[in-house]
């Protein structure tokens, strides 16, 4: 999602209350960048993602029976 949709990553060893409290006042903080993150989310979002996954899982049982 970093890639994506630009959102942050906090490395587990960087991770702690304050880290993670100063990430999210920034994004909160700053408009601009809380709607780009958000239209970035998604215009990378598949509404539809689990159905295609039942479809293709269907299509290997029907395959393989």
């Amino acid at each position: 999602m970093a890639d994506v949709a630009g959102s942050r990553v906090i490395t587990e060893d960087e991770l702690d209350s304050t880290t993670l409290g100063l990430a999210i006042c920034e994004i909160l903080g700053d408009e601009r960048l809380l709607a780009e993150m958000s239209q970035r989310a998604l215009n990378a979002a598949k509404p539809d993602a689990s159905a295609e996954i039942a479809k293709h899982i269907l299509s290997l049982v029907k395959e393989n029976s």
